[in-house]
């Protein structure tokens, strides 16, 4: 099982230093785009296997008999899985569409975050999702989460050309060249290998 979104950043998302909110035009798109391409059926077809399936995991993961979400007048009662999405804690919105991708057809998983990441990108949302799990595009993010990582480790592994290629590599990226950027990224794995 993966470990969810606000577990995985429940320390962050508690100091403020990760925002995750989610705007209401996103939450709806969310939706419909999950129920483009979940696994329907049942008697009348209308039944979302996928849906159940993410949200029985949910209730598991959470260790509760149900889900909650904020009605109309701002008070946390329980929900199924769509309000959550609609309605419930910032946080618990990419919870919710992680849990989905465990439960997708493959194929459906792959349209699905492709057609996410278009819409998130549509509305200038920092959000993306890669493999099924919620990732922060921001710069700053990238930069205090991975590069500097990378770049500390190779240090330390002292393999200074491979490096210095991957400094060029994300210089070019944040300029906007992405040919040099990959072309450079490239170089820098086969100097690690």
């Amino acid at each position: 099982m993966r470990s969810y979104f606000s577990k995985r950043h429940e320390k962050s998302i508690e100091e403020k230093s990760l925002d995750c909110r989610v705007p209401k035009a996103i939450r709806t798109s969310i939706i419909r785009v999950l129920n483009k391409h979940s696994q329907l059926g049942g008697y009348d077809l209308n039944e979302n296997y996928t849906f159940e399936a993410a949200e029985e995991t949910l209730k598991t993961f959470y260790g509760v008999e149900t889900l909650r979400a904020y009605n109309n007048e701002g008070i946390l009662m329980p929900d199924h899985f769509e309000n959550i999405i609609k309605t419930g804690w910032h946080a618990h919105v990419f919870d919710c569409v992680e849990a989905w991708f465990d439960h997708a057809n493959g194929n459906d998983a792959i349209a699905c975050e492709r057609e996410l990441n278009e819409i998130f990108k549509i509305h200038n949302f920092q959000w993306r999702f890669i493999n099924g799990s919620a990732i922060l595009v921001d710069s700053g993010y990238v930069r205090e989460e991975i590069i500097s990582p990378v770049l500390t480790k190779m240090h330390d592994m002292k393999i200074q050309g491979a490096m210095e290629e991957f400094t060029k590599a994300y210089q070019c990226l944040s300029e906007g060249s992405t040919k040099e950027a990959v072309t450079n990224a490239h170089k820098s794995i086969e100097s690690i290998m």
